[in-house]
């Protein structure tokens, strides 16, 4: 659901790659373009934007024991509000980034080793 008001000077995101309050439609763009599934809508105060995002995060803040668990890593919105959906984005974009690191690692670590193995296979023999 994306909902772009023409006379809109503040935007609220509420599910893109960064939610929370923009100032115009240029800081908006880059966390809603691209990501699939993007619910954003422009308002024309920022006391309305500011309402309609507290509303919608009450509606859609179901803490569960696993989310407090986590909430001291959680990072801190525009205004102030903990998006525990971000901070597991961040942390999703990381393992992702140390699985890939550990894999390229072991990988080299083998070939090196293979390397020295019939490197000294030659010179012993």
């Amino acid at each position: 659901m994306a909902i772009q008001n023409k006379a809109a000077t503040f935007y609220v995101v509420f599910k893109g790659v960064r939610t929370g309050i923009y100032s115009d439609w240029l800081e908006c763009a880059p966390n809603v373009i691209g990501f699939k599934g993007a619910v954003y809508k422009g308002f024309r105060t920022k006391k309305d934007a500011l309402e309609a995002y507290q509303s919608f995060m009450r509606e859609h803040a179901r803490v569960s024991d696993e989310a407090t668990a986590v909430s001291d890593s959680c990072s801190l919105s525009r205004d102030g509000s903990i998006s525990l959906q971000e901070s597991l984005l961040e942390w999703k974009a990381f393992s992702k980034k140390m699985v890939g690191l550990i894999w390229f690692l072991s990988f080299f670590i083998g070939l090196f080793s293979r390397l020295v193995c019939a490197l000294l296979f030659v010179l012993l023999k």
